[in-house]
Parts: structure tokens; sequence; C-alpha cells
């Protein structure tokens, strides 16, 4: 199939190059799975952070409400006066 498969391929006889292949292998490997999780852990944190913006500006948002529907109560018994 591939050159490496063969014992008659690139530098057969040299145990340094099993070592290599083995080494080079686990490297490919561990691209693949980088490629397949990464977009994954990427997509969860940018996620995480809409998240929370939006928790945190929906609840500066009730206090404002809040705070701006006292003030407006708070006046309007001042003109009441």
């Amino acid at each position: 199939m591939f050159f490496w498969h063969s014992s008659r391929g690139y530098n057969a006889g040299s145990g340094l190059w099993w070592r290599y292949q083995t080494v080079l292998g686990a490297l490919l490997v561990l691209a693949g799975v980088i490629i397949v999780v990464y977009p994954a852990i990427l997509a969860f944190i940018v996620a995480a952070v809409v998240i929370l913006t939006g928790v945190s500006m929906m609840a500066s948002g009730w206090q404002m409400r809040r705070f701006y529907r006292r003030r407006d109560a708070d006046e309007s018994e001042i003109h009441r006066w």
C-alpha cells in the first residue's frame, strides 16, 4: 500500500526509521484530533462568552429598569405635592 508498509521500502533496515515513523504517526493522529476538536472548543468558548454577555446585559437592564421606575415614581410623588 504505502511505502512505509513495505519491507523493501525506504530505509527498511534502519531501526531509527521505525522510531521516527511511530512518532510521526502519533503526531499525525494528534493533529487530526486537534483539527476535529479545536473548532468545537472554540465554538463552546464563543457560545459561553455570548451567553454570559447576554445574561449580564439582561441583569443590568433589569436593574436600570427598576432604578428608573423607582426614580420616576419618586418624581411623580414629588410633583403630586
